[in-house]
């Protein structure tokens, strides 16, 4: 069969034929033309085979690149959410500490650092008081006024320069209960808590302080001293404070 085209065209072509990307007409001529050249049939099988080496050496290359992305994107993903550990485990250490620091009561005031005061006032007299003038209000400091606009009245309570400015208590309550003592501490520290019970030994309404708490920083007042109250309905006649060894020492006691 006599070759159509010469050797230089099918060598320029070949690699397009190899790599499939010969139109159907080229396809037919390039492989007519090997049938009868023994020349380029050698080259043609040559090229072949080092195409299929470098299409293999190539898929092991991508094969490589693929494991190597895989193992770098693992290594990523390993220390971000080490690192994304590391950052949360951070916040909740900062927290605590903060906690421990700032905010629990932790650390005992001593008795001599701490002076307590107490007043007592009778909620009928005072309910009857506060309905009158605002003179006889003033001779007490406290105001107890009713609202009646609740379906079942409520006495507000009043103490100024507390915390206790706005006090709700049910009429029930008011009936059942003949004072409200204030009790009041002062202190170079913030008292943060204050462990405590009530009993009754013969007449007297006695209230029992284990410790005074602060927190183990930040504990110091702004100025000289920290006050602080807290409020009990009902009579208080007497305040002791109890040692560890069980000792009592009266801060405060009716006249």
């Amino acid at each position: 069969m006599k070759n159509k085209l010469p050797c230089e065209i099918i060598k320029d072509l070949l690699p397009t034929y190899i790599d499939g990307l010969a139109s159907a007409a080229t396809s037919q001529a390039v492989e007519e033309h090997l049938k009868g050249c023994t020349e380029c049939a050698a080259l043609y099988n040559t090229m072949k085979k080092q195409c299929t080496v470098d299409t293999e050496e190539k898929a092991k290359d991508t094969e490589k690149e693929k494991a190597l992305f895989k193992k770098i994107n693992k290594k990523l993903t390993r220390k971000t959410r080490n690192t994304a550990i590391a950052g949360i485990i951070a916040v909740i250490a900062v927290i605590c500490a903060s906690q421990l620091l700032f905010v629990r009561a932790l650390k005992e005031v001593p008795l001599s650092n701490v002076s307590v005061s107490a007043s007592v006032y009778p909620l009928k007299e005072l309910a009857a008081v506060s309905a009158k003038t605002k003179t006889d209000v003033d001779s007490y400091s406290v105001v107890i006024s009713k609202d009646e606009s609740y379906e079942d009245p409520i006495f507000r309570i009043s103490i100024p320069d507390t915390a206790y400015s706005d006090i709700g208590i049910t009429e029930s309550a008011m009936n059942e209960c003949e004072y409200v003592s204030l009790i009041s501490w002062d202190s170079p520290y913030v008292i943060k808590d204050i462990s405590f019970d009530y009993s009754t030994s013969g007449n007297e309404n006695i209230m029992y302080i284990k410790a005074f708490k602060t927190t183990l920083l930040n504990n110091k007042a702004a100025g000289d001293s920290a006050a602080s109250s807290t409020i009990q309905f009902g009579d208080t006649d007497k305040i002791v404070y109890v040692d560890k060894n069980g000792s009592e020492t009266v801060l405060w006691e009716k006249q």
